[in-house]
């Protein structure tokens, strides 16, 4: 990814200029660590939106109960 962070001796051995490559992971570490943030709160969000969307669903279901019931005892008469 970094070439010009490689160097090879006379001999052919090949070396990373560990000083210099330094920096470049810790800003990338920088980056993923917003990165896990961002998805933190937005995992977050999305638990919240699921939650309240669940009792939604689970107070259109009671409602839907009670209206087959009426129907079914409005029916019978």
């Amino acid at each position: 990814v970094y070439p010009e962070l490689v160097s090879i001796d006379q001999e052919g051995f090949k070396s990373v200029n560990y000083a210099k490559i330094t920096p470049i992971l810790i800003e990338a570490i920088k980056e993923q660590q917003q990165m896990i943030m961002e998805l933190r709160e937005e995992n977050s969000l999305l638990r919240w939106n699921n939650a309240a969307t669940g009792q939604k669903l689970s107070a259109t279901n009671k409602r839907l109960s009670t209206l087959e019931t009426i129907i079914n005892i409005t029916s019978k008469k």
